[in-house]
């Protein structure tokens, strides 16, 4: 084990360039994930506004809760609760509030949307790399949390917890090994990434906390 230390330290200095790079390409899929949400919004408010009111009433809301479902997405609210002003319609600015709040609180929305971003898996892939220090095709825990530990500092974000790690991790392990391969780690680290980035535009990644 305390090779492996050794590696990973050495590791982490010689990445750190890497980890700047890789902070600009999450700030990029936020930006890409953001701009789908609006068209989501969009698409979806087009689609149900069957008057062409610029507002949607009841039934229409209604509609378009029935199309979120069909669509993959949880939507476990009301969309009038979103009637900010009281005046028994919904608008476009007060669905995009309801859409937003549904992806904040159900990250599986957002990995439905981060489909439309194709950098998600350069991003992973590069994340990858990072880890893996050994290049032997696994990742050990060390490996994770130096990873997590040097994401932290170039965000200066406080790291993630070892004892989330060890959580993560046993979620993961689908062949219960201890261990990461690339596929396993492509599910963890999306999930990461949708609860810790990917949200509205009006939260920034500096200020985001991850729950996972």
């Amino acid at each position: 084990m305390g090779n492996v230390a050794v590696v990973l330290c050495a590791g982490s200095r010689k990445e750190l360039p890497q980890m700047i790079n890789f902070k600009r390409g999450l700030r990029t899929c936020n930006q890409r994930i953001d701009d789908a949400i609006s068209r989501l919004v969009d698409e979806l408010f087009a689609e149900v506004d069957a008057d062409r009111s610029g507002t949607l009433d009841t039934n229409e809301c209604d509609m378009l809760v029935t199309e979120l479902l069909k669509r993959g997405f949880a939507f476990p609210f009301d969309v009038s609760d979103f009637d900010a002003d009281g005046n028994g319609s919904v608008d476009k600015n007060e669905l995009t509030d309801a859409i937003r709040a549904a992806m904040r609180e159900h990250h599986e929305n957002l990995e439905l949307l981060s489909t439309e971003c194709q950098d998600i898996d350069t991003l992973i892939h590069d994340a990858w790399h990072m880890v893996d220090i050994t290049k032997d095709g696994v990742i050990t825990v060390p490996e994770l949390e130096r990873f997590y530990q040097d994401l932290a500092a170039t965000l200066e974000e406080q790291p993630v917890s070892r004892e989330h790690i060890l959580e993560q991790l046993e979620k993961y392990d689908s062949d219960e090994n201890h261990l990461l391969n690339y596929q396993e780690f492509e599910l963890l680290f999306n999930n990461y990434l949708c609860c810790k980035f990917f949200k509205s535009a009006s939260l920034q990644i500096a200020s985001s906390s991850y729950s996972g």
